[in-house]
């Protein structure tokens, strides 16, 4: 099993997270942006999130991380999409948090 790129931005709540050795990194928007590609290409990025961005009183929540996704398309050719914080399991699934 190939190792999974977690990207978080903010807080994140550990206990989420799988057993394992984690680091922290600071990229350039040049490295992130090769770095997210490849784990998109391989299938093993999974960006992380304290809040549970799919509850319905986490709107304000989710509605951060929609902006984020934008500036990080606009301004950084960085592809990161809210889908991206659900995982393979909700990857499929046709939902309104599953969208830009």
């Amino acid at each position: 099993m190939q190792p999974r790129l977690y990207v978080s931005f903010w807080d994140i709540e550990l206990s989420n997270l799988p057993v394992g050795s984690f680091r922290r990194r600071v990229l350039s928007t040049a490295e992130a942006r090769s770095v997210i590609r490849s784990a998109r290409a391989s299938g093993t990025l999974l960006c992380v999130a304290k809040e549970d961005l799919g509850a319905p009183y986490c709107e304000q929540a989710r509605e951060r991380h929609r902006e984020l996704c934008a500036a990080l398309r606009e301004y950084g050719d960085i592809e990161i999409e809210l889908k991206d914080f659900f995982g393979e399991a909700c990857a499929n699934r046709n939902s309104p948090t599953n969208t830009r």
